[in-house]
């Protein structure tokens, strides 16, 4: 529809009001010229927030120029629509073209592979009185205590259960989480690993 102000009309979407939703793109990333829901005239084109990023362990298509693969998602929301999209489309959607900003975000992503490459190593496990192998995450700014992973093998299958502890600053037991056997090590130590640093994230 159409809004009159005082010196121009600008045309407000379905999804809100109140501003020109519909101001077009000029230029996206690589110079290859607008594609996707950037040339509708239906799509919102700025004042978009993003809601959360995830990590696909994948990739597939932006939602909003349909063309680039996308592994690490920005959820932007725009009244009631939402679409997932990539970095830099998400930097045009906000208005600010700061593609700093929503590369900081991404980067929590691509720290959590380097942590997932680490605690996959086996060889960076340490072995407990018990015989159970266990690895510890140090407190950091996404795990706001420090926890200790303990695996348990089955004592009739290959299955394994694992254990999140939680310590205090002085090494003092918290509270604790115990899974259920699950498949393999393998899986059980994913699990384990995705309960601590999630595959999705909520922006504030």
């Amino acid at each position: 529809m159409l809004v009159f102000g005082t010196y121009q009309a600008f045309a407000a979407c379905d999804y809100c009001d109140g501003h020109d939703c519909l101001e077009a793109r000029t230029d996206i990333p690589k110079g290859k010229g607008a594609s996707g829901k950037w040339k509708d005239a239906e799509t919102p084109k700025r004042d978009w927030t993003c809601v959360e990023i995830f990590d696909r362990e994948g990739t597939d298509t932006c939602e909003m120029c349909e063309r680039e693969e996308v592994r690490f998602v920005h959820v932007m929301q725009h009244g009631r629509l939402k679409l997932e999209v990539g970095c830099f489309c998400a930097a045009y959607m906000d208005g600010t073209l700061d593609k700093a900003a929503a590369k900081s975000r991404e980067s929590t992503l691509i720290s959590r592979l380097s942590k997932l490459k680490n605690f996959m190593d086996e060889d960076k496990w340490k072995e407990s009185a018990k015989g159970n192998p266990y690895y510890t995450f140090k407190r950091s700014e996404h795990n706001p205590t420090t926890k200790k992973v303990v695996l348990m093998k089955s004592k009739f299958n290959s299955k394994y259960a694992y254990s999140i502890i939680s310590l205090s600053e002085d090494g003092e037991e918290q509270d604790s989480y115990r899974s259920d056997y699950l498949p393999s090590k393998e899986i059980a130590m994913k699990a384990a690993f995705d309960s601590i640093f999630p595959l999705r994230m909520r922006v504030n």
